[in-house]
């Protein structure tokens, strides 16, 4: 079996690795010993700013795209928007869920829906975790092609030339 992991940066402080000793005997639950907790060192905390610098570049590709293809996000105050996912609104007379479905079923890519009011009315494309501009480049190609296949003309290209030269420009 794999070593079952956790890694948890709460007030400075990291939770350590837990191995396969730490779990019940199905390995269903983890033992009370399992998790300790120690001072986050330098290097981690070098590795936690790498991570957010990566997080900011790639949030910030996506919204340059977003700009660039025309489309309005939902959070229109700036310091209102998500570092996690960005929530775009579709055109008027245009329906989110046939974004996410063609970008779905044609193009093998998961964009997250609208919630509540907001089904429908916008889609969300996630950044946060394992991802490098590579990824994200990838998914925003893919995203204008599911907007033109639900009838919302953004133009070729635009949204991944941004995205382009931003991850170009803040290249550290």
């Amino acid at each position: 079996a794999g070593r079952a992991q956790l890694s948890c940066y709460v007030e400075r402080r990291i939770v350590h690795t837990v191995g396969e000793r730490h779990l019940d005997g199905d390995g269903a639950g983890l033992r009370d010993d399992a998790v300790g907790e120690r001072p986050i060192g330098r290097q981690e905390k070098d590795l936690i700013a790498l991570r957010e610098h990566g997080s900011r570049r790639t949030r910030e590709g996506v919204r340059r795209a977003v700009a660039a293809w025309g489309l309005r996000f939902c959070a229109r105050d700036p310091e209102r928007r998500s570092n996690t996912v960005t929530a775009i609104v579709v055109p008027e007379g245009k329906d989110a869920r046939h974004v996410i479905d063609a970008a779905y079923r044609r193009w093998d890519l998961a964009l997250g829906s609208g919630l509540g009011r907001l089904n429908g009315k916008v889609f969300r494309i996630g950044h946060l975790g394992d991802l490098n501009e590579g990824m994200i480049l990838g998914a925003l190609a893919l995203t204008e092609l599911a907007l033109h296949d639900a009838g919302v003309a953004v133009p070729y290209g635009a949204g991944v030339a941004a995205a382009q030269r931003w991850y170009r420009e803040s290249m550290p």
